[in-house]
Parts: structure tokens; C-alpha cells; sequence
């Protein structure tokens, strides 16, 4: 058994990153915001005009991590300020070398995973819009066989946007 407090470290949440165009379909892979990635402001300029501001939050991940064990998970975005019409995300899970820890896997056509530079990415395919609540993405993390020194990090990133999807989206 692996302690999830001595596993788990959610890292990263950075949150409104707000432009005219969005990646809709199929965002830019390696913009978590992790150390070794860009972020969401490297494709969307402009600023936060909407006074938007939310929380994202990672919905399933249990007290202990069990090797080698599938969790279905899902990552879920309300906004708390600013009236936005759509939310997005994309997250990656590293061990303390940054290296891919475990594998991700979408269950449905809401979500995919990317390969990029030896780690796997899951993403929105597309963003979605809010209806009244909070948005939502379902997806499967299986852990890793043995964690590196017990360290697992998750870096996630939502976007926050107001323009319904462009012909560039």
C-alpha cells in the first residue's frame, strides 16, 4: 500500500486563462502548467476582460494509491466570478523525475490522451459549455506498478473561456 499523502501531491491548478479563439477540438499538447510545460496563455493572449475566476478540482482520488490499480476520476470546473460560457482542461500525472507515472485513458468521446516528449496527456475533445453547474470530464488513471520514491504529481489547467467555438476552434 502506498499512502496517498506520501503519493500524491496536486499541483498546479491555474485557472482563466481567457482569449477570443480556443483550441475547441483539440487543445496544444504540453500546456498544464507543469514545470517542463507551457500553459494555457502561451495560445490564448489577451487578458481576463470577464473577471473571470473558478475552481478545478480532481472528483475520486481515494486516501491510498494501490499499485497497479484503475480509478475511474473525473475532473470537474465551476466558475466562482465572471459569467463564462465554456470550460477546458488538460492534465498530465509525473513522478518526481517528471517522468509519465501510470496511464491515463478516456472513456468517452468527451476526452483523449496525447503523447508528448514520453508523457501522456488527457484533454477536453471539446470544451464544454455551462449549463446553470459546474462542467465536467470522466476519465480512468491507472497507477503506476511501483511509484519512484512515492512521489505522484498531477498537473491540471482549465480554461475559463466566453466566445462560443470559431471556425479556427
Amino acid at each position: 500500500m502506498i499512502q496517498n499523502k506520501a503519493l500524491l501531491q496536486i499541483s498546479s491548478l491555474l485557472l482563466a486563462a481567457i482569449m477570443l479563439l480556443a483550441y475547441n477540438d483539440d487543445p496544444p499538447t504540453g500546456r498544464t502548467g507543469a514545470p517542463f510545460d507551457g500553459h494555457c496563455k502561451d495560445c490564448h493572449s489577451g487578458n481576463n476582460p470577464g473577471g473571470f475566476n473558478g475552481i478545478a478540482a480532481i472528483i475520486g482520488l481515494p486516501d491510498t494509491i494501490m499499485p497497479n490499480t484503475t480509478y475511474p476520476l473525473q475532473i470537474r470546473v465551476s466558475f466562482t466570478s465572471g459569467n463564462p460560457i465554456r470550460a477546458g482542461f488538460q492534465l498530465v500525472v509525473v513522478d518526481k523525475n517528471n517522468i509519465n507515472a501510470g496511464d491515463l485513458a478516456a472513456i468517452n468521446s468527451e476526452s483523449d490522451t496525447e503523447f508528448m516528449n514520453d508523457r501522456e496527456y488527457l484533454e477536453h475533445r471539446p470544451a464544454k459549455y455551462f449549463s446553470g453547474g459546474p462542467v465536467s470530464w470522466d476519465f480512468n488513471w491507472t497507477s503506476p506498478a511501483n511509484a519512484l520514491c512515492n512521489t505522484i504529481k498531477f498537473y491540471y489547467i482549465t480554461c475559463l473561456l466566453y466566445t462560443s467555438p470559431s471556425p479556427r476552434d
